[in-house]
């Protein structure tokens, strides 16, 4: 009850922080940014994640920030985003100073979710909203591992079914076949090559950091690649090595393509963002590393988890009540186990761009 009293006064400090910048500001509009995550707002809304905050994990793997993660047992069971983490590689759980090494005891494919276990155990285990999903236009808030949350945002569409999203990123370029290498052949008008400054004779060896060594393994790597996404290609030009960042154009159009860049002015988008059974969708801005974990309602129960940024102001949760699914689902040792990161299946080619690279 003091929680919620506290919340209702918040609606007033938010009242007030908008009209006051509206005011300080004359006619100029605030960016729905800068008033959601703006950090007068995020103060206001530092009492609904204050409960949950001690049980948000940030989950590294070799020792990178990827995910974030929520400890959902005093055991030390700890549930995250599954597509950022690679079983073949060292995950740890960090909490504070400390850190500790996990396994994977379950995975759940459709929603993208995954199960780690820690050694620790003692844990707090947080609350749960049992009520209805929360409605559109209703505050969500994101706790982080900090004392203010991480974002504050609101209710854009209620529970639905995401479709998987099939449109993969274009380079624009067609490679020469008799070659093992990855040796530019010929490129397309408009395309993301062209654009880059890419020439024809050039041998591409990196995607960003992915060393490409043929043809196939660049069709493979682009692929895993979003239109308006910007890669970073190493290119191997006469005896000349070159780095040149390319934005992946939309197979089907310029304008498609723009439209896709304009989507991600506001950073990276998850490498998973499409393909759930159940998710909610609000405004709240994300970066990828920042998913994974809780949201929470004014009262600070938890309504959700954190599963992707799906655009420049558009981020989807999983609702609690699929999340005791597959958490019960674990406890009866139905889901899964995890498997490695396998190769992405290059999309058939479109007429317009010949291999799809």
């Amino acid at each position: 009850m003091r929680l919620h009293s506290q919340m209702l006064s918040v609606g007033w400090v938010v009242v007030t922080v908008i009209f006051a910048s509206s005011a300080a500001f004359g006619q100029q509009a605030l960016s729905i940014d800068r008033l959601t995550n703006g950090p007068r707002m995020r103060v206001a809304f530092e009492p609904a994640v204050q409960a949950v905050r001690p049980s948000v994990v940030r989950v590294l793997m070799e020792n990178k920030p990827v995910a974030l993660g929520l400890i959902v047992s005093a055991e030390g069971l700890v549930i995250s985003k599954a597509s950022e983490i690679d079983p073949l590689h060292q995950i740890t759980i960090q909490h504070g100073r400390d850190s500790w090494p996990v396994r994977v005891v379950g995975w759940s494919e459709p929603n993208d979710l995954v199960l780690f276990q820690m050694s620790k155990s003692g844990w707090p285990v947080p609350t749960w909203s049992t009520g209805e999903d929360p409605g559109v236009g209703q505050f969500l808030i994101t706790p982080g591992v900090e004392k203010l949350p991480l974002a504050v945002g609101v209710v854009s569409v209620a529970r639905r079914t995401i479709e998987q999203g099939e449109v993969r990123g274009i380079l624009g370029v067609q490679l020469v076949r008799e070659s093992d290498e990855a040796v530019v052949e010929n490129m397309f008008d408009g395309s993301a090559a062209i654009a880059a400054g890419i020439q024809i004779g050039d041998r591409i060896l990196k995607v960003g950091s992915v060393t490409v060594g043929s043809r196939q393994e660049l069709i493979r790597e682009i692929a895993r690649h979003l239109p308006g996404e910007t890669v970073v290609l190493e290119v191997r030009r006469e005896q000349k090595t070159l780095i040149l960042p390319a934005t992946l154009t939309h197979p089907f159009g310029t304008f498609l393509s723009r439209i896709a860049q304009q989507n991600r002015l506001g950073g990276e988008i998850s490498r998973r963002a499409s393909g759930f059974p159940v998710a909610i969708q609000h405004d709240s801005v994300l970066k990828p590393e920042e998913c994974g974990g809780p949201a929470v309602n004014i009262d600070g129960q938890i309504v959700g988890i954190n599963i992707a940024r799906s655009g420049r102001t558009e981020s989807l949760m999983i609702p609690t009540s699929v999340i005791q699914e597959v958490l019960q689902s674990q406890r009866n040792g139905k889901l899964p186990p995890m498997p490695t990161l396998s190769p992405i299946t290059p999309p058939p080619p479109h007429p317009a761009t010949s291999l799809g690279q």
